[in-house]
């Protein structure tokens, strides 16, 4: 053996434990039939919507369907929120690749994956959650899976006959990654020994207190985090036969799933059956530079595909009969997804395909692709798509309820901001609307890719809105101020170009604004009556739309806020000195008022007159009161909510069935005057009305 990952751990006592017994989750799985009368939709059908894979249509991560090896089977993960119980329910199913009205459960059970991540050198926790991705034993009996049980992330399998399932791993951190032997005997793994003892290394510190330094975070905690540099990813290998673990070699870690950078193909590079190699490479030096198709012959002689269509946002490629066939986004702001096929050398690539449906997670079947697809008005099913024609078929749709829920009718508005930048948005009206009253309208940023649940974090319920009489705008941002630029060469020199004169702020706000005032000038929106949201940039979104433009009666944030003091000494010194370095940000200690007004509420309280609900997870509200007491400070209506055990992206199903139904009541309040007669609710609006009151009087002082 070359040496124990974790010398302590006695492997053979985890392998092959019994499964615990997994309390049921009622609705897990869909029913074989769904009947009923169609019906308005409410904040549980979105809560407990079932999700495959990431829940943003925008992320180009790793596929969460794993293809048996006889291809006559999927495996994926399915979940869905239980608010009543407060959990993430989650079954490991199997489905026929011909497709089944309900896939069979061969386990269930486990915590939701909180994925971690690497921030500015600190090892953490983000909110978004881990992508479950199955893999098949070689012989097809098995599928291993990652299982999150009290907070650590075990190695399973399950009987892909529904036999059982297994822990073959549990050690004293999380498996982040794994990958069968070609033999199926072995799994090789990839996890953060170092944690340990950098945990202890913590405990020690903590006797003496800890110093203040770069692995500061103060919204976490007193606490430091972990530097990156020190907790290394180590491969191992655990062989089933014995129960032992060991250190991988050179060979077997080229078994792990490679590192994945957005904007970039899942599978990189494909090699046909006689030797040829497909891939993308970035067509210049700007990270925001779109991709180009390139070929080389098995001499490795090297051809680009000098087409348009073999430019742009390409996502997936794979080789057909000596073609290359690829999905890429393209039109007005890569709102389509086109598949094409192209033969080396032609002067012509053939598009199969062109659809505004969002298609991800897409895995090679055969002469088919199997993907997960959606649109705005459906959610994810699984379908399966041709290499030859393009046509399309589904699979499984995990979510056949929504078959009989009114949603209210899309339309795409297409705008070019002031830089002539592309963007659109989906303008939502409610079901049944007649075109003749002009309604209160809630803007909901910053990306519109796919079923319109409830924007980037999933907070601000498009369809529950509309259901309640508002018009919504789900907006897609235009790209990046940067895109065009010859001289940006790395993201800090992206992210320089959009911070200088408040550029990117001024790009999205003026998109956001151009989309607004089509949807008034097509009498369907009220100009007085003008809502707007956002999380983590789609926040930063909110402060400067606030400041800069006239145009919104009320908002509310999921995040909060870029303010002088927040942001240099609330984000820890590795923070401090990045947005030093790379936003060019003034030090605390000039008090550079000036600087932050176009953009800080707090500097600007006076100014504002917009009511201000802020909903915030607990770990990231010490931002936010800077902001909170300003505005409080000077009488402004603001009020703000901090919910536990959350992060970045909330992930409690309870919180989120409250956020929603709280957005709502504060859109009805601010823009409609309405108030719901729940006798539970009456404390909130006794605060609210006093708000108002003080923010009327505020005003007619002001004019006198």
């Amino acid at each position: 053996m070359v040496g124990q990952p974790f010398p302590f751990l006695l492997a053979a006592s985890t392998l092959l434990a019994a499964a615990p017994a997994a309390a049921e989750c009622d609705g897990l799985l869909p029913p074989a039939q769904t009947a009923g009368a169609v019906r308005d939709i409410t904040a549980d059908d979105l809560v407990r919507l079932r999700d495959i894979g990431h829940p943003d249509a925008e992320a180009d991560e790793a596929s969460p369907l794993a293809l048996s090896p006889d291809r006559t089977q999927l495996a994926f993960v399915i979940t869905r929120g239980d608010p009543q119980t407060n959990r993430v329910c989650r079954a490991l199913v199997v489905l026929p690749t011909t497709g089944g009205p309900v896939p069979r459960t061969i386990d269930q059970g486990g915590e939701l994956p909180i994925g971690k991540g690497v921030y500015r050198g600190i090892f953490m926790r983000s909110g978004y959650p881990d992508v479950a991705i199955p893999a098949w034993s070689p012989d097809g009996r098995w599928v291993a899976y990652l299982k999150r049980v009290g907070g650590v992330a075990e190695l399973w399998r399950a009987r892909t006959d529904g036999g059982g399932a297994e822990l073959l791993l549990r050690l004293p951190v999380d498996v982040e990654s794994f990958a069968w032997s070609p033999d199926g005997a072995r799994i090789v793994y990839t996890s953060r020994p170092a944690v340990v003892s950098g945990e202890a290394a913590l405990d020690r510190e903590a006797r003496s207190g800890f110093i203040y330094d770069d692995r500061a975070l103060p919204d976490l905690g007193v606490r430091p985090n972990l530097r990156a540099d020190d907790v290394p990813l180590v491969a191992s290998v655990l062989e089933l036969a014995k129960g032992a673990t060991r250190l991988a070699s050179a060979i077997e870690q080229t078994w792990l799933p490679t590192d994945y950078a957005p904007g970039y193909p899942i599978e990189r590079a494909q090699v046909d059956p006689h030797g040829w190699r497909a891939w993308t490479e970035r067509d210049g030096i700007n990270p925001l530079s779109p991709n180009q198709l390139w070929v080389a012959q098995p001499d490795g002689t090297r051809q680009p595909c000098a087409l348009a269509a073999c430019h742009g946002r390409i996502l997936y490629l794979w080789w057909d009969e000596g073609e290359v066939a690829f999905l890429k986004r393209e039109g007005w702001n890569g709102e389509f997804t086109g598949l094409y096929r192209w033969r080396p050398g032609a002067h012509a690539a053939r598009r199969l395909l062109v659809t505004g449906d969002a298609l991800s997670g897409c895995i090679r079947n055969g002469r088919a692709i199997l993907c997960l697809r959606e649109n705005a008005r459906t959610p994810r099913r699984i379908v399966t798509v041709g290499l030859r024609d393009g046509g399309s078929r589904p699979l499984f749709d995990p979510n056949p309820e929504f078959r009989s829920i009114r949603l209210g009718q899309v339309e795409r508005l297409r705008v070019l901001n002031d830089r002539g930048l592309p963007a659109w948005g989906d303008l939502v009206v409610p079901p049944g609307y007649d075109g003749k009253a002009r309604l209160p309208l809630i803007v909901v940023n910053y990306f519109s890719r796919g079923f319109l649940r409830g924007g980037v974090g999933d907070e601000y319920p498009i369809y529950l809105f509309a259901a309640n009489g508002f018009a919504v705008l789900s907006f897609q941002r235009p790209p990046h101020v940067a895109t065009a630029m010859s001289n940006i060469g790395t993201w800090d020199d992206v992210n320089a170009a959009g911070r200088a004169g408040w550029a990117e702020r001024s790009s999205i706000l003026s998109a956001i604004l151009k989309a607004v005032d089509l949807a008034i000038a097509r009498g369907v929106v009220d100009p007085t009556k003008v809502g707007i949201t956002g999380l983590s940039d789609g926040a930063t979104t909110v402060q400067y739309a606030l400041l800069n433009s006239h145009r919104f009666a009320a908002a509310v944030t999921s995040t909060c806020c870029e303010e002088p003091t927040s942001i240099m000494a609330y984000g820890g010194p590795a923070w401090h000195d990045y947005v030093r370095r790379v936003h060019g940000y003034p030090p605390l200690i000039d008090d550079d008022r000036t600087f932050w007004k176009p953009l800080a509420l707090g500097v600007s309280a006076r100014e504002l007159n917009v009511p201000l609900l802020m909903q915030l997870a607990d770990r990231e509200y010490l931002g936010a009161l800077e902001t909170f007491t300003a505005l409080r400070e000077a009488g402004k209506a603001v009020e703000m909510y901090v919910y536990p055990d959350e992060y970045h992206n909330k992930w409690q199903p309870a919180h989120r069935l409250t956020l929603y139904r709280r957005n709502v009541d504060w859109f009805d309040f601010w823009l409609k005057g309405h108030e719901d007669p729940d006798p539970a609710k009456r404390a909130q609006y006794v605060r609210w009305e006093i708000l108002r009151d003080e923010m009327q009087a505020a005003k007619v002082t002001a004019r006198r």
